[in-house]
């Protein structure tokens, strides 16, 4: 991964408070896709230990913009979609990699791998993103 796209998730990270409380952090600054991840604690987790599915989607939903963001620098969230595939336990070290399925016109999808310690796919989310002309969007 570039420079550039490790600079740009810190500074992600330094104006979302969420995800900064979710201590998300870059696991894979050398991949050829952003990869991010946090760790289930126990205050992420119902009574039977099973992480809560919000965590699941907003560490989803994190790494989909970051990994928009690299490539379109405006864009919002404009939907989600997420499917839950096996749990999340306390200790979890979740990894989050993102792909872009398409892009058209003014809109991007991108597609989110979510995956345990043991490598086994804990969700999947599709995004989808509103672009903006950079030049066009006030800061």
């Amino acid at each position: 991964m570039q420079r550039d796209a490790r600079d740009l998730f810190h500074r992600l990270l330094a104006s979302s408070p969420g995800a900064r409380n979710l201590n998300i952090r870059l696991l894979d600054p050398a991949g050829r896709e952003p990869a991010i991840g946090l760790e289930v604690s126990a205050a992420m987790a119902n009574s039977d230990g099973i992480c809560h599915g919000g965590y699941i989607f907003a560490l989803g939903d994190t790494a989909a913009a970051y990994a928009c963001l690299t490539r379109h620098p405006r864009a919002a969230t404009q939907s989600a979609h997420t499917t839950f595939v096996a749990p999340a336990r306390i200790g979890d070290v979740l990894r989050a990699e993102a792909v872009e399925a398409v892009q058209a016109k003014r809109n991007a999808v991108y597609d989110v791998r979510i995956t345990n310690s043991d490598g086994q796919v804990v969700a999947l989310v599709r995004a989808q993103f509103r672009l903006f002309d950079a030049a066009k969007v006030r800061s």
